[in-house]
């Protein structure tokens, strides 16, 4: 698998062997990632621009409203962080699953999830997992909105 070394506002991709695939920006790097199977790689620009990239750094296409300060991988979505703080889900082709900010607040302020019961979910979920009552992005994405949702109390 490759990795990602950040320097500078580039980013060096870099083989197993430590020796530099490509180079990425120009000084206008902020942020990168590398997804856990090592399959696709997100940068953030000085802009705002999240921009999606396959393992040998070419581009796929660029996500979100260009007000992004960092982008990280969540299972198969991509969680962006805007200069507001504003947080957001995405899936990988750049659309808007939603703003957890927002679904927290509701979630707490419907009653939906109360604390125990919140706590008590999340347990459930690697059975319900192994079970394939839910697929792996399920579990990713709901571990993740839970897990944020218990964060945020």
């Amino acid at each position: 698998m490759n990795i990602l070394k950040f320097e500078n506002g580039t980013v060096k991709i870099l083989n197993e062997k430590g020796s530099v695939i490509k180079r990425i920006g120009d000084g206008d790097i902020i942020d990168s990632d590398i997804k856990q199977d090592g399959s696709r790689i997100l940068t953030t620009t000085v802009g705002g621009k999240v921009e999606l990239r396959n393992k040998s750094g070419s581009l796929i296409h660029t996500l979100g409203n260009r007000e992004a300060v960092t982008a990280k991988f969540c299972g198969s979505y991509i969680l962006i962080t805007n200069k507001n703080g504003k947080k957001e889900l995405r899936n990988s082709g750049g659309d808007l699953i939603f703003d957890l900010d927002s679904l927290s607040q509701f979630l707490k302020k419907s009653r939906i999830i109360e604390s125990e019961k919140l706590k008590s979910r999340l347990l459930e979920l690697p059975e319900l997992k192994e079970h394939g009552q839910i697929n792996d992005d399920e579990f990713d994405l709901i571990s993740f909105i839970l897990n944020y949702t218990l964060s945020e109390e």
